[in-house]
């Protein structure tokens, strides 16, 4: 209650708005700070993850050609038992 006896808020003078004003402004540059901040390590996050699967890719494209000169290598070697 004031001297008159009306409840409720206190009115703000002009230098307690601009003050809760700019408080609020340093808020929100701080929260869009960290939002960049969070964004930018799921772009790394995203670079790295995309580096290992065309990494993977390019090994997997090795896979049948291994496969084929083992095969190759022990039917070389067979046929050399076989024969010798």
């Amino acid at each position: 209650m004031d001297e008159n006896g009306a409840t409720g808020p206190v009115p703000q003078t002009r230098k307690d708005a601009t003050m809760e004003m700019t408080l609020d402004i340093v808020k929100l540059e701080a929260e869009v700070s960290k939002m960049i901040s969070e964004n930018m390590k799921l772009i790394a996050e995203t670079r790295k993850l995309n580096a290992e699967a065309s990494k993977m890719i390019r090994e997997r494209a090795w896979y049948p050609m291994v496969a084929i000169g083992a095969a190759f290598a022990s039917g070389a070697a067979l046929a050399k038992l076989m024969i010798g």
